[in-house]
């Protein structure tokens, strides 16, 4: 036999030159020289389409949160009283106050509704009024930090409130 080289892994007897696949197959299975270089190269790209994925999830998540608190806000400042009810730009300044960093389109209105909704002054049911709600409603686009196939870039959200007037 001849001497191994000190880098080399030895994984049998010499072979003679009909088996030069079988020692090439063999010489592949043995050496573990640069292995970890190769899952790591293989694994790496994976790992990072994954944190980043969750990174743009998280922010999805926490702006859509943002949208519905928003939203929140303004039914809040609509359903203390008639006088608030009515008051429109009120619903929408506290919406657009209680979502200050972020960008957001909000609208707000006011209706009656007994199983469906009705005008306003009109009879549920004899000797019951139609109870008065106010509803916000928020939407914002969110744009991602990385395009994934099959989302929109931006991305459109919305939250949406409705709540009945004391």
């Amino acid at each position: 036999t001849r001497p191994l080289p000190r880098t080399a892994t030895w994984c049998g007897p010499p072979c003679s030159s009909r088996h030069m696949m079988m020692k090439l197959l063999r010489g592949f299975r043995c050496a573990a020289d640069g292995n970890i270089a190769v899952e790591f190269a293989l694994v790496v790209p994976i790992l990072m389409v994954l944190a980043l994925g969750t990174f743009d999830g998280a922010r999805i998540f926490l702006a859509q949160l943002h949208l519905i608190n928003a939203a929140q806000a303004g039914a809040q400042y609509g359903m203390r009283d008639m006088l608030t009810a009515s008051d429109s730009e009120g619903m929408v300044r506290a919406a657009l106050a209680d979502a200050a960093d972020m960008p957001i389109e909000v609208a707000a209105r006011q209706f009656c509704a007994c199983a469906t909704e009705v005008a306003c002054g009109s009879y549920c049911t004899p000797g019951q009024v139609a109870p008065y709600y106010v509803e916000v409603s928020t939407i914002a686009d969110v744009r991602l930090l990385f395009g994934f196939p099959g989302f929109e870039n931006p991305m459109r959200l919305a939250g949406t409130r409705v709540v009945r007037v004391n």
